[in-house]
């Protein structure tokens, strides 16, 4: 699957939410919503974030 620059995923090894930066070959960049360094994901290891997630951590989806 693809995401789109700016969707809010959640990174299904550690839990986390992120939104995505960009795209590098196969891998996916995503950051915290509150800063923080980028890292890198492969794309199956993403899910999209339900909108409960989304507002617990403050943002909009």
């Amino acid at each position: 699957m693809t995401y789109r620059v700016g969707a809010y995923v959640v990174d299904q090894r550690t839990g986390t939410l992120a939104q995505v930066m960009g795209h590098i070959g196969p891998r996916v960049q995503v950051r915290r919503p509150d800063g923080g360094r980028e890292w890198e994901a492969p794309p199956h290891a993403l899910r999209l974030a339900t909108r409960d997630e989304c507002a617990a951590a403050g943002v909009r989806p």
